[in-house]
């Protein structure tokens, strides 16, 4: 056993075991948290045109959750629909409005295109994918030829619609794992999982991530001493992360723990 002044917990969040469920609230639908310990269950984007192919084309998928992941699945199962007849997706939100806030200016045109190809997916204007918005995942359980019976509540729906699928994919983000430090003194915040003074920082931030900049290392400190958590993680459940923050964020803390320089001998 080693001691350490300072330890820095850079670990992520993105592994399946780490992504949201897909029901209600966040709280796993009945049959999911079974289904996904088979690996039955998509919980990361796919690589519907590349290597996972086979497992999408000429087949059903039911795709869950109103962000990019999902707006980047549906716009590749689209592209498969338009050279694999037979292809086609059912694709929900717990949101029953426009899933997505289109920035006409844009500095990302791969994002506006995303946000512009989700809207139109959630209007009708693509034969090959259906769009339920305002439900909710109940169930899901396989049925014996190996396909996925979902049970969907609709909003404004007293009666569940039932879906057969041959693939799930859920789009519903990630938390941390907070084991690594659960024995430590960390204030999380009681909505996102992050650092509390961290999540403080990013509640008034613009809605646009590209806007962000770090917000130094005093909010990275945790009520541990010494104890820093970096990267993804240190965004907790919010969505908004990116690489370069999390480059900051190592070269500020850095720089604080450098040592003084010594003063020059006279």
């Amino acid at each position: 056993m080693e001691g350490f002044d300072i330890v820095a917990d850079c670990t992520g969040n993105y592994r399946p075991d780490l992504a949201n469920y897909a029901g209600a609230g966040g709280i796993p639908a009945l049959g999911e948290r079974s289904l996904r310990s088979k690996n039955a269950l998509w919980a990361r984007i796919p690589n519907v045109l590349g290597c996972d192919r086979d497992n999408f084309a000429r087949k059903r998928t039911m795709v869950v959750g109103s962000g990019m992941s999902a707006a980047t699945t549906l716009r590749n199962l689209h592209e498969l629909a338009e050279t694999e007849t037979g292809t086609s997706t059912v694709w929900l939100t717990r949101s029953a409005v426009a899933p997505f806030s289109v920035i006409e200016d844009d500095v990302l045109p791969q994002r506006k295109a995303l946000c512009m190809l989700g809207n139109r997916a959630a209007q009708g204007d693509f034969k090959d994918i259906d769009y339920i918005g305002g439900s909710e995942v109940k169930a899901i359980e396989q049925t014996s030829d190996g396909r996925l019976r979902v049970t969907v509540q609709t909003h404004n729906a007293t009666a569940p619609r039932v879906e057969e699928v041959d693939q799930f994919v859920g789009c519903c983000g990630f938390r941390p794992d907070s084991s690594l430090y659960e024995e430590l003194q960390v204030h999380q915040c009681y909505a996102s999982n992050g650092p509390m003074k961290l999540a403080a920082t990013l509640l008034g931030a613009s809605g646009d991530c590209l806007q962000q900049v770090s917000a130094g290392v005093d909010s990275l400190k945790n009520p541990e001493p010494g104890f820093f958590i970096l990267g993804m993680k240190s965004y907790g459940r919010n969505s908004a992360f990116l690489l370069k923050i999390g480059h900051e964020q190592v070269r500020c803390v850095l720089e604080s723990i450098k040592p003084a320089p010594q003063a020059a001998a006279l």
